[in-house]
């Protein structure tokens, strides 16, 4: 299973306090500069622990990255469960 859109925007935004940068049909992307990877992972694993189900590791990718300004930042890319009526 994969987290649901409002799963990924609480765990973004409340979690992390990091603003979505994208939301599009089956994903939501972030990119978090004042948190390591290892801290976003730590944190998704907390996250995930507290979810009467499992989601596929496979959904989630959160991985070192640089804003075009050269910032180091962690981007965070989450697919998640269609809204009924969407296409993925």
């Amino acid at each position: 299973m994969k987290l649901t859109r409002a799963e990924a925007t609480e765990f973004l935004e409340a979690t992390l306090g990091v603003s979505l940068d994208t939301i599009e049909s089956g994903c939501v992307e972030a990119w978090a500069v004042d948190l390591s990877v290892d801290q976003v992972r730590a944190d998704m694993e907390s996250f995930l622990a507290n979810l009467d189900r499992q989601i596929d590791p496979a959904s989630i990718s959160i991985t070192p990255d640089r804003l075009s300004d050269g910032i180091p930042a962690t981007h965070i890319f989450i697919r998640t469960q269609p809204i009924h009526g969407e296409m993925q």
